[in-house]
């Protein structure tokens, strides 16, 4: 009788043993399952923080990607007499931390400005998404009443019914924008004040354009960029 009894508790303990191995395994599976769902939730948002969301030239960009496009969009708050007036929002096709085009000037803008087109750069891939770009930017200052185009040579502005303007035309209400075809691109000082040149290379027109908004807005932020 009592090795009966012995029998049946050392049955008891083995069960009792298995039922516990099989609970530790099912709460392990349970915290494997809910680390695994965490980590399937968390993970993307951590490396989107880390490696999409960055600062440059003062300005917070993160990078945003579908299908066929990459844009890189910058939050930029505009302050006209110490209040906020408006928050520039632009979305970049270059990342701004690799475009390199050189700034030599301090960029300003006037009440009025005008986009003045050398020869040949209306022919450029990208112009009509780099005239909205750099049109959309200068119209958010509140300070700026009037921005037009213009050509730096009769036949271009013939051609396109618009007048003609070069840094002859600059003063401390207008500023002239000239863009230009060029061996290397590069953004410089025109031959008079409130006037500056975009040298666009061999139609780099779209990156130059961003070097200008970049520069305009790292330049206000007080911030240097490379």
């Amino acid at each position: 009788m009592v090795k009966k009894q012995r029998k049946n508790n050392s049955k008891k303990k083995k069960t009792s043993s298995l039922e516990n191995k099989s609970l530790n395994q099912f709460l392990w599976l349970v915290v494997f399952i809910v680390v695994l769902i965490l980590a399937i939730i968390f993970v993307p948002k951590i490396y989107h923080e880390i490696f999409n969301k960055f600062e440059y030239g003062g300005v917070k960009f993160e990078k945003m990607e579908s299908a066929n496009l990459v844009l890189y969009h910058g939050q930029f708050p505009i302050i006209y007499k110490g209040n906020l007036s408006a928050i520039f929002n632009t979305y970049f096709r270059t990342d701004p931390r690799d475009n390199h085009i050189p700034i030599e000037t301090n960029l300003t803008l006037g009440k009025n400005v005008v986009v003045s087109f050398g020869e040949d750069v209306q022919y450029c891939k990208d112009i009509m998404i780099g005239q909205i770009g750099l049109t959309q930017f200068i119209r958010a200052f509140p300070f700026v009443k009037n921005v037009s185009s213009g050509a730096t040579t009769d036949e271009v502005a013939e051609l396109y019914n618009i007048s003609k303007f070069d840094c002859k035309n600059a003063s401390m209400d207008r500023t002239v924008i000239i863009i230009q075809k060029s061996e290397n691109a590069s953004i410089v000082s025109g031959s008079k004040n409130n006037c500056f040149i975009l040298n666009v290379g061999d139609c780099k027109y779209l990156p130059t354009v961003e070097r200008f908004v970049m520069g305009a807005m790292a330049q206000i932020n007080e911030k240097s960029i490379d």
